[in-house]
């Protein structure tokens, strides 16, 4: 088969660490989304974790090897070429491709963060909304980033409820060089409660546990007890 920019994988979570590892081999995908659950962030799933973790680690070493997005992802919506894997019903969500896009960018851990808040707010009509699900590969810093290079992006709304090793850190700098370039950032961990202003240009929503149950609770929610500690 001829090379392809990004391979969508709709697999079995078990399935995930060989189809990773055929993309790393074959040479001929540049990026992968993996849709799957199952991968980690469920009791049982550990090993599953583990294989795909081997088989990105053996994609680092390639020059030029594939990144990977996900696994628990819906992947990503790009409003300005109307690609969609999402694929959700117009009725749960709607595409409105006809609205002009605005210069928005979300990315969230939660798929379901992202239909709620394009649902209530019909008319955000992000430029790009990111689902990253439990981060194997490509971290919250990363995708700041991507997105922080457009130009048409001014705004990058983020919802983090964990971060991998030293990936909260590489955020704050990720935010730091966009609101550098003037772009507006806000992140909101889960769930959004008190908030500070950073600068002028950055928000954070923060909730801090107080006690060791309510830590405990908060990393083992959703895909936190994947993607780290919340005292990152």
């Amino acid at each position: 088969p001829r090379p392809v920019d990004l391979l969508v994988v709709a697999a079995g979570a078990s399935q995930l660490p060989e189809i990773a590892g055929e993309c790393v081999d074959s040479g001929k995908v540049r990026s992968a989304v993996l849709i799957p659950g199952g991968a980690g962030e469920t009791d049982g799933s550990e090993p599953i974790a583990r294989a795909l973790e081997h088989a990105v680690a053996r994609a680092r070493r390639v020059p030029d090897g594939p990144v990977f997005l996900g696994p628990n992802s819906m992947g990503l919506q790009c409003r300005p070429t109307r690609f969609d894997t999402f694929f959700l019903p117009s009725e749960k969500l709607a595409k409105r491709w006809d609205a002009p896009h605005r210069g928005i960018a979300l990315i969230s851990q939660s798929g379901a963060f992202i239909v709620r808040t394009m649902s209530a707010f019909e008319s955000l009509d992000p430029a790009i909304s990111v689902s990253i699900g439990n981060q194997c590969d490509l971290t919250l810093s990363d995708l700041v980033r991507a997105v922080a290079d457009r130009d048409d992006i001014h705004t990058i709304g983020v919802y983090a409820e964990g971060f991998r090793d030293l990936d909260g850190l590489d955020l704050c700098t990720a935010f730091a060089d966009a609101t550098a370039r003037g772009t507006t950032c806000s992140v909101a961990p889960r769930p959004p409660v008190a908030g500070w202003c950073l600068n002028s240009r950055c928000s954070l929503n923060a909730r801090w546990a107080s006690s060791s149950v309510g830590i405990a609770s908060s990393t083992l929610s959703h895909f936190g007890s994947r993607s780290g500690s919340p005292s990152a």
